[in-house]
């Protein structure tokens, strides 16, 4: 669990910049949040890595992340960013979202306190909700986290005992054990997905009843913003999942520098009550 530093931030407001998110609202601090899966394109090539974590077992994720700018996450860390009015990036879902089995593939796995929109809501600070898909797509996963568990002669054992004393964010039972994975020769087309601005100026951070609602909005609202992407890279022929259409995309970024992206519903604003 990492978060990056406003230089970070504004190197991804350029890249997934949207009309109604300005470099004006970095300025003055947001909090963005993010299924976890988006971590993978930020990750090094694991030939050109050495140590532990990452696909495929190559390459050290922690110092990857600090090279662009990152912290390790704590409530501490988070309070003072968004004290200070810096732009921040979380994953509430952590490395349930990265390290995850197949079946849980673009699937949420966010904690049940709401301490996120408590902070916000204590220094007013608005969020957005980042859903990406195509991380998880990019990549043949041999054996999961689950499988890893379960190898015989006591190797599930050790990937046990290795991954004892990895810091977490939360006190929660979370493995910290990556799957192994290779890369595949062309990656899955990403896709991303802003959500509304979501204000917490009207919100007391003592008001548990109304920081759960925001919450609970939030995380729905990503959630069916995650199953609008996944339903756009079911429609488009260049989304690399099925044979051939990821060969397609890279022609056609070189002969035409322009590949058209399939239409996405956004997720409809619900009143808080």
């Amino acid at each position: 669990d990492l978060l990056p530093s406003y230089s970070s931030a504004r190197r991804l407001t350029r890249h997934l910049s949207t009309a109604n998110l300005t470099i004006e609202q970095f300025k003055t601090g947001i909090l963005l949040l993010a299924h976890a899966d988006f971590v993978q394109a930020k990750r090094k090539h694991p030939h050109n890595n050495t140590g532990r974590g990452g696909a495929g077992g190559g390459g050290n994720t922690t110092t990857t992340f600090v090279d662009n700018g990152a912290v390790e996450v704590s409530p501490r860390a988070l309070y003072r960013l968004l004290e200070t009015k810096q732009p921040t990036l979380l994953f509430p879902g952590g490395i349930d979202e990265v390290f995850h089995d197949r079946a849980d593939a673009y699937k949420l796995a966010w904690p049940e306190n709401p301490e996120f929109v408590r902070t916000a809501a204590k220094f007013g600070t608005p969020i957005v909700s980042i859903a990406a898909i195509g991380g998880f797509d990019s990549a043949n996963v041999i054996l999961d986290r689950s499988e890893i568990l379960d190898l015989p002669f006591g190797l599930g054992e050790r990937a046990l005992r290795n991954s004892i004393g990895t810091p977490q964010a939360r006190a929660t039972n979370q493995t910290f054990i990556p799957p192994f994975a290779l890369p595949k020769p062309i990656p899955a087309r990403h896709y991303f997905l802003f959500s509304q601005i979501y204000e917490t100026t009207n919100i007391s951070p003592k008001d548990k009843i109304a920081c759960t609602a925001l919450y609970d909005t939030i995380r729905g609202d990503l959630e069916m913003n995650l199953a609008s992407l996944l339903d756009a890279q079911k429609r488009d022929p260049f989304s690399g999942l099925t044979s051939g259409s990821g060969g397609k995309r890279i022609v056609k970024q070189i002969i035409e520098n322009y590949v058209p992206a399939p239409a996405v519903r956004r997720s409809r604003r619900r009143e808080l009550k």
